[in-house]
């Protein structure tokens, strides 16, 4: 949290406006909603309840495909027929990196690893995302960097650290596995 609070300039800038506050907020609804997906991902990965294992590519396709499902009604109200003729190269280029290696193979990475670590493993690596969005911020759109940033950084890589440090439990044995 206090990383976190650095990589928003506490306690050196704080003009935080309310359209900042708002994005904050967006921000954190959709940290809770990854934090979800990634622990009810290794639930289903571990063959949660009655459910069988999934391969992690099949899952990734399940998932996929619920969220077209989800998508495809609001889309269809942004009239999307009329702005797709006007992408250029570029937009097709950042949409087929978006389906293909953001979707695809972002899932199936995560879900074959929830197969293998524990859940507080990757909730502790989830917080390399906001230092690989910094890092990609500098490279790629010249922002620059402060003190508080840096930080904040040192402060996540010392979270992930300690979460990651923590001696693995042995998994709780289910009723199923003993009869």
């Amino acid at each position: 949290v206090l990383g976190i609070l650095a990589l928003q300039g506490f306690p050196f800038a704080m003009s935080f406006g309310s359209d900042h506050m708002f994005g904050n907020l967006l921000a954190l609804c959709a940290t809770g909603c990854e934090a979800l997906f990634a622990v009810l991902g290794r639930w289903v990965q571990r063959g949660g309840g009655d459910m069988p294992r999934l391969p992690p590519v099949v899952h990734t396709g399940i998932v996929s495909g619920i969220a077209l499902a989800v998508c495809l009604p609001p889309m269809l109200f942004e009239a999307p027929l009329q702005t797709i003729p006007a992408l250029d190269a570029g937009g097709w280029l950042a949409l087929l990196w978006y389906g293909c290696v953001v979707t695809v193979v972002a899932f199936a990475c995560m879900f074959a690893g929830a197969q293998r670590c524990d859940g507080y493993v990757i909730s502790a690596m989830t917080g390399v995302i906001p230092l690989s969005a910094l890092a990609l911020s500098i490279l790629l759109l010249g922002e620059r960097v402060g003190r508080a940033q840096w930080l904040g950084c040192a402060l996540i890589l010392l979270a992930i650290w300690v979460i990651s440090s923590r001696e693995p439990q042995a998994a709780p044995v289910r009723t199923e596995e003993i009869f």
